[in-house]
């Protein structure tokens, strides 16, 4: 055989039962297929290009030989009498200064062995508060709501809190009182690791971990009950997996078993015993309190020869355990808990996937052709390949590939005998577990469709929202909640599904197997590449709409709701929609400042040939739509300056320095009326800020205005009593609102100033070391001014300047979050560096004045041809999305619901959506 060989594993699902290996010839060197970095074995696959390391294999011994030669010379220099002899006579002289050492260093490795003993759950102190209700099986009880009973609904907001020690979390949650109880997995090429974590409800701290050294990534989820957590280990193709009992308030084990086959499935705990399916090992029954000597006291044991693929989750009842088959057992099951004693077996002609609820005396079970990771029609095709391989008949492929098709049901069983009291069919498979709720079903399925039934089978809603959706819901007190297959989660009101409350993005790439638990006005889920995230808030602490300027406000990046940013982006829509094929400046629009968001809708200036002047535009619910556009206000200049919205006004100047008839002006947001202008000097900044009770405005070129807002706190009515003027101040950039301060940058003298929020005056004036070129911003205690020559950074109640950052000068305006600040400055250099003044990363060939974009651990930067991503710490730069074609982007990029909002010279504003 000639050329290089390709080894490919066969793409399969979470269901496939024999992997294979093919080889295959290929050119251009030598690529392996194996299971996807931090994704689950036998969820998806990833080619990984080996020529270099065929190359490495080659020489790798004659490496390996050089290194032991060299050792064993080495050491056998060292046992030489004459060095024995020497290093005695140093170890004599340095006696003091070596027991020390060895002290120490005996220390620290107790130390470690002690704090890593602790942090595994192998015997730590550490105890956690589990004062509310048991999570006693998958989704909490035999409803499988999803949800904490009690608390508010969450219904706006962005990411809380994520917990990124592991990527990877395939498991649902379970919540008891303020802790969240979650499993982790990293599983890869070189990789097999997995953990079971106790976190902080409110700040996602970790309480306790276990991870033994073996322990390997795991998809069962944790159930809770009486001071016991149990849960499975592995992953599809694991084949000696383990169930596992800890102490769960402490993390300490207490007993585990290993088993001959995967534990995918999630546990019920009832009445001392634990039941969990085991795959093609069956069912177990297992006493919670352990036997003889520690070990795991197996009550009963149901073997997979009969109850083969039992990965759904079972359910206990009245005495019984109820159960699914999957592939090769299609069927629903019901066992006496007592003694596994099979009461009666309803054949189904589905794997059975979805794990049983119960409800109103029936049990509810979804089933259908297809997995987690694959559609029915790729899994029908590799099974009739192997058919067409083993030499089956053309009547038996036929036969299979009608089987094997797009195909879904829910049915109704009747829990004593298990007669089918009704069935609900649908396009395609039901994965997720069925959850209910006074009386009524909510389920999703892989044809994208989220139904609502009663519990005799009548169709009551439904929701088309154009994704597979193959996850369990979480039903709250109002609202229904569901994550699709791109990682989107859904807030919709139970009463009625046209009614979507909420959406926001969990999580950048998929696989998202992970299903929502909701509690105390929060949702906990997993994510593949985002790790394990908190989102979300309460109703009640949504206050008025807020977009305090520029970004979001000085020193925001334009990251509007916490949403993660897309692994890549794709172009989705522009506005104004333009002549693309013309080439006179008329027929291009220009955007010229960031968009303002707030609730739900979009501000933004434009400069489109006769139309200039701003517009409302409300962001499409479906793909490959425009925007609608609500209103639209048309002003004697264009604007440069971003809007700001407060409550129900959108504030906005027209015009920059040296143009006339400026105006600062006063919108009502619903309809785009005018409820007051102001004017504004041709030379003046016109920089803009708005907080809750006050706006900022540089209407004059040595002037600050300061204008308090009287009535509600939705109008836009000036109390021109409360309101004040400063004067001789030159403002450059724009000014920041603390609680109590104005921060303003001054060109003549070169400072950093504060002043009284209330009448104006000067608290504190730092001369700073060189000229500013933006206005400040501010994060705790500290103030950032960007100027010709770097970053200076001061404390913000008295002035002092505690460090600066010398990177050249500052171009356009500085942005931060908790740990960093950072600025691009006119050379083309992005920089950004911690509040302390220490550079963690930097990359060239960036736009200049345009900043960068801070979401988590990434940056991205606006560069002349495309976007691009830069990794924190670290400095990896990778383009994100070409941009050229769009004529150049003018207005740096805002992020909500993971779409990207930008302005551009030609295409003006500029909708990108995540890539698929």
């Amino acid at each position: 055989m000639q050329g290089p060989i390709r080894w490919m594993r066969q793409p399969h699902g979470r269901r496939c039962r024999r992997p294979r290996l093919v080889l295959m010839v290929a050119a251009g060197g030598v690529s392996l297929a194996l299971p996807a970095v931090a994704r689950a074995d036998g969820l998806a696959v990833v080619p990984i290009l080996i020529g270099p390391l065929q190359v490495l294999l080659t020489v790798l011994p004659a490496i390996l030989i050089g290194i032991v030669v060299a050792i064993a010379g080495t050491v056998v220099a060292m046992f030489r009498p004459t060095a024995l002899k020497a290093a005695g006579r140093l170890l004599w002289r340095k006696k003091l200064p070596v027991l020390v050492f060895l002290a120490g260093l005996a220390g620290v490795i107790y130390g470690v062995g002690y704090l890593r003993s602790a942090w595994a759950g192998n015997g730590g102190a550490v105890r956690t508060d589990l004062s509310g209700a048991d999570w006693w099986a998958y989704r909490g009880g035999p409803q499988r709501r999803g949800a904490v009973p009690g608390g508010p609904d969450p219904v706006a907001g962005g990411v809380q809190w994520a917990f990124t020690e592991f990527k990877t979390f395939y498991s649902s949650p379970a919540v008891v009182g303020s802790r969240v109880f979650v499993s982790a997995a990293d599983k890869g090429l070189f990789s097999d690791r997995g953990a079971i974590y106790c976190l902080d409800a409110l700040g996602g701290g970790v309480v306790w971990k276990y991870a033994p050294k073996g322990f390997r990534a795991t998809y069962s989820s944790p159930a809770v009950a009486g001071g016991y957590l149990v849960c499975g280990e592995g992953l599809h193709f694991t084949r000696d997996a383990r169930i596992t009992c800890l102490d769960a308030a402490t993390g300490k084990k207490l007993w585990e078993y290993r088993t001959a086959s995967h534990v995918e499935s999630s546990p019920a705990i009832a009445e001392g015993r634990v039941y969990i399916g085991a795959g093609d090992d069956g069912l177990y029954c297992i006493a919670l309190k352990p036997g003889p000597e520690g070990k795991a006291n197996v009550l009963w044991h149901l073997p997979g020869e009969k109850y083969p693929d039992c990965e759904t989750s079972p359910i206990v009842h009245a005495g019984k355990v109820y159960f699914g088959l999957g592939e090769g057992g299609h069927a629903v099951v019901c066992v006496e808990a007592a003694t596994g004693k099979e009461l009666w077996r309803t054949e189904a002609p589905y794997p059975v996937f979805g794990s049983p609820a119960i409800a109103d005396g029936k049990v509810f079970v979804g089933m259908g052709n297809g997995n987690m990771i694959e559609s029915a029609e790729a899994v029908r095709d590799k099974h009739v390949r192997r058919m067409k391989q083993r030499g089956a008949s053309q009547a038996e492929i036929d036969a299979a590939y009608a089987r094997l098709g797009p195909a879904g049901e829910v049915w109704a069983l009747d829990l004593q005998t298990g007669k089918v009291l009704w069935r609900y069919r649908l396009k395609r498979t039901v994965l997720g577990t069925i959850a209910a709720a006074d009386g009524k079903l909510y389920f999703g399925s892989r044809d994208g469709v989220f139904h609502c039934l009663t519990t005799d089978g009548r169709l009551v809603d439904r929701l088309d929202v154009h994704e597979p959706i193959v996850t369990s819901p979480a039903v709250g007190a109002q609202h229904v909640y569901f994550v699709t297959e791109t990682g989107r989660l859904y807030a919709v009101n139970r009463e009625d599904f046209s009614d979507v409350r909420w959406q926001a993005a969990v999580g950048t790439a998929g696989p998202f197997l992970s299903s929502p638990a909701v509690a105390g006005g929060r949702v906990y889920v997993g994510t593949s590449a985002d790790g394990f995230v908190c989102i979300g808030t309460p109703v009640a602490e949504k206050g008025p709409a807020l977009w305090a300027g520029h970004l979001g406000g000085p020193g925001r990046s334009g990251w509007a709701d916490r949403d993660p940013l897309p692994e890549r982006g794709s172009f989705a829509w522009r506005y104004p929609k333009t002549d693309s094929a013309a080439e006179e400046p008329s027929a291009t629009a220009k955007v010229h400042a960031p968009v303002a968001l707030a609730d739900g809708a979009l501000y933004v200036g434009v400069e489109a040939g006769e139309k200039v002047g701003l517009a409302r535009l409300t962001p499409p619910r479906k793909r490959r739509q425009p925007p609608k556009e609500e209103w639209f206000y048309p002003t004697a200049n264009p604007v440069y300056e971003s809007p700001a919205v407060r409550g129900k006004c959108v504030f906005i100047v027209d015009g920059r320095p040296g143009q006339k008839g400026r105006h600062l002006h006063c919108l009502d947001a619903a309809s785009g009326r005018v409820v007051w202008k102001r004017p504004v000097a041709d030379d003046a900044p016109a920089a803009l800020a708005v907080g809750a009770d006050r706006l900022m405005v540089a209407d004059a070129a040595d002037g600050l205005s300061c204008l308090t807002f009287g009535g509600d706190e939705q109008s836009g009515i000036i109390d021109e009593a409360e309101s004040w003027r400063t004067t001789g101040l030159a403002l450059v950039g724009r000014p920041a609102l603390t609680k109590d301060l104005v921060l303003v940058a001054t060109a003549d003298p070169p400072a950093a100033a504060a002043l009284d929020v209330v009448e104006g005056g000067v608290l504190w004036r730092t001369k700073l070391p060189a000229g500013p070129t933006t206005g400040p911003i501010w994060r705790g205690e500290l103030v950032a001014v960007g100027t010709a020559e770097g970053i200076a950074i001061l404390g913000l109640w008295d002035g002092e300047l505690r460090t600066f950052i010398r990177c050249g000068k500052v171009a356009g305006s500085l942005v931060a979050d908790r740990r960093h600040v950072a600025a691009t400055t006119v050379a083309g250099e992005a920089v950004i560096c911690t509040w302390e003044g220490q550079q963690v990363a930097s990359a060239k060939d960036v736009l200049p004045g345009l900043a960068p974009m801070l979401v988590r651990d990434r940056a991205l930067l606006c560069r002349k041809r495309d976007l691009a991503v830069l990794r924190l710490p670290g400095g990896q730069v990778k383009r994100w999305m070409r941009t050229s074609w769009l004529g150049g982007i003018t207005a740096p990029p805002v992020l909500a619901g993971s779409h990207l909002y930008f302005g551009t010279g030609r295409k003006g504003l500029v909708c990108v959506r995540p890539k698929r």
